[in-house]
């Protein structure tokens, strides 16, 4: 019975033991099947190979990965995978370091089934038994091309705003500035230590006040986008121009994170835009200065006047003044000086009466000086002051000297400029075109508009001066008074003279009593072969009748001769008188209306003056 219960005993044991172990099978495999499905389920490519390098497992991510199936790969080495960018010395390594029993890791480029490139992060461990014998290797590998681009991308922006031609500045959402690359260095001159952690304040534009600054910065806060051009200050002191583009950074969320400030030197560019800018304005004002000194009504000393004015405008000179040469008395002298002083103060006195003293009618050539301190002025200039320069361009008109313009300034400086020498040179070249041509405009009057015979204009001229005088009058609303006039038995009378040249010496004779007869503002030119025409400007009807007669009588009692035959006579003439506005308002019925008043009067029997009475 005791060897009963013993056995009892016995078998309680065994069995309880054999729970135990049949427990921990259980839970070895239920540990086993949760590996497995960790591994049959991880988002990682699993790999396992033999100690050979023989694959002998792979999980369903690597055939999601690569295209492979398990029995594609599944008995052949890895290199199936041709991690082409492994160096042998590299894998060499690689396989002596896991054979060795230790772990590698890195990073290798494979290639999947289709042909596509890939990267992957790998872990190569060996698996060892109880022996420690390396029986495994199991290799986790991660998918890292994409992170692998985007880090590229993210090193390629980097790398970008480094070596970035333009400033760009970094701050939080707070405007503390954060970063600041290379390129702000070198256009501020502040290093990066010296504002990093610190409020753009720091570098607040020159031509934007604090109020003005802080509205940026709210407008920014706003999640508003700014762009505008700024004037700054570098470290140095020196001012530059900058293009600024200010913009928010904002998170996943939208929340703004940061600020980026974008800033293109434009310095250079804005010199050369106001250069051009004023380049243009000069010229306008060139060519507003030669449309305005060549107008038909503008003569020499309005001209010297513009011409003073316009140097004025441009240089702001402390002394300006025309200097011109009189050819009759061949003497200097000054038509305008400003500010107004005698002209021996500005000129010596002995230059004056001898213009052949000063280098610039000599020579023609302009005389720069830039400083009277360091260079010896020209002796024909009085220097009256102790600093400063001047310059002397010479107006050349045909090829010959006839003056020059004088400019004098404190400011030495300014004469150093080229640019301001040549555009002096511009406005004086063109003063001095505009004078040549009023000196062949004067040569081509009289050679033109006059008769060369009787020194009056021509009739060729009459109509032009008619309606220029006639519009005059209508501008003015004043009135004008036409008289066509001309001598009685004109034919019988040079006869009387007796020489071939009679008719000529006749009319040359009147034309001289008319001359003496009428107001300097009254106009005598010939109408036809033997008549004469005569423009009053701002005289009526009644006033000219009584000129008309006044002239009528001078011819009756004048003894008229012809120096060749010795001959005398006395002769009449007839005048014929309209008016404006009274009989016409424009050129051709003024001019037929006077010629009928005038056929009126010879045909009533001469010696008389005949004046349009009825309206038209």
């Amino acid at each position: 019975m005791q060897k009963t219960l013993k056995t009892l005993e016995d078998l309680a044991k065994e069995n309880k033991m054999l729970k135990e172990e049949l427990s921990g099978h259980l839970r070895a495999e239920e540990d086993l099947r949760k590996l497995s499905r960790a591994i049959e389920q991880s988002p990682c490519t699993v790999v396992i190979t033999n100690a050979k390098g023989i694959i002998e497992y792979v999980n369903p991510k690597f055939t999601q990965l690569t295209g492979y199936a398990p029995e594609e790969v599944v008995g052949k080495n890895p290199n199936i995978l041709k991690p082409d960018n492994i160096p042998a010395e590299e894998f060499d390594h690689l396989w002596k370091t896991i054979t060795s029993g230790k772990e590698w890791q890195g990073k290798f480029r494979n290639k999947k089934k289709n042909g596509d490139l890939y990267w992957e992060y790998a872990y190569i461990s060996p698996v060892k038994n109880q022996s420690n014998t390396i029986t495994h290797f199991i290799a986790v590998k991660e998918d890292i091309t994409e992170r692998l681009k985007a880090e590229e991308e993210l090193s390629k922006f980097s790398r970008a705003i480094e070596q970035s031609p333009v400033t760009t500045i970094i701050t939080n959402s707070r405007g503390i500035i954060e970063y600041v690359n290379p390129r702000f260095t070198e256009s501020s001159g502040y290093t990066a230590k010296e504002v990093i952690g610190k409020n753009p304040r720091v570098l607040k534009p020159e031509n934007i006040s604090s109020e003005e600054f802080a509205e940026l910065w709210k407008t920014l806060l706003s999640g508003k986008e700014l762009n505008g051009e700024f004037c700054c200050k570098k470290k140095n002191g020196e001012m530059y121009w900058e293009n600024v583009y200010l913009s928010p950074i904002r998170n996943h969320e939208g929340k703004i994170t940061h600020f980026i400030v974008v800033k293109e030197d434009i310095t250079e560019r804005k010199l050369m835009e106001e250069e051009r800018i004023k380049h243009i304005k000069e010229l306008e004002d060139l060519m507003s200065f030669s449309t305005i000194i060549n107008e038909e009504e503008v003569q020499e000393e309005a001209l010297f006047k513009h011409l003073v004015s316009a140097l004025q405008k441009n240089f702001a000179p402390d002394i300006v003044a025309v200097i011109m040469l009189d050819k009759e008395k061949s003497m200097l002298y000054l038509p305008v000086i400003d500010p107004v002083m005698p002209a021996g103060e500005l000129i010596h006195k002995e230059a004056i009466l001898d213009p052949s003293l000063c280098k610039v009618m000599n020579t023609g050539k302009k005389s720069v000086v830039n400083d009277i301190a360091s260079e010896s002025p020209c002796e024909c200039i009085v220097t009256r002051e102790k600093s400063g320069g001047y310059v002397c361009f010479p107006i050349i008109i045909g090829n010959k000297t006839a003056g020059m313009v004088l400019m004098m300034k404190k400011e030495f400086s300014t004469w150093k400029n080229k640019k301001n020498q040549r555009l002096m040179s511009n406005y004086t070249e063109t003063a001095a075109l505009a004078l040549h041509k009023l000196e062949l405009l004067e040569i081509a009057k009289h050679t033109n508009v006059m008769d060369e015979f009787q020194g009056i204009y021509n009739k060729r001229y009459f109509t032009e001066l008619l309606t220029k005088q006639l519009a005059v009058a209508k501008r003015r609303g004043e009135n004008l008074s036409l008289l066509i006039l001309g001598p009685d038995n004109y034919k019988a009378t040079t006869e009387t003279y007796g020489s071939n040249n009679a008719g000529n010496l006749l009319l040359q004779q009147i034309a001289g009593v008319l001359s003496d007869s009428v107001s300097d503002s009254d106009i005598i030119a010939r109408y036809d072969d033997a008549e004469f025409a005569i423009i009053m400007p701002a005289t009526f009807a009644t006033r000219a009748l009584v000129k008309a007669d006044g002239i009528r009588q001078r011819i009756e009692y004048t003894r008229f001769h012809d120096p060749a035959s010795g001959n005398r006579a006395n002769i009449t003439i007839s005048i014929g008188i309209s008016s404006f506005p009274e009989h016409a308002s424009e050129v051709e019925p003024l001019v037929t209306l006077a010629n009928k008043a005038f056929y009126k009067a010879k045909n009533d029997g001469g010696n008389r003056v005949e004046a349009m009475v009825t309206s038209r």
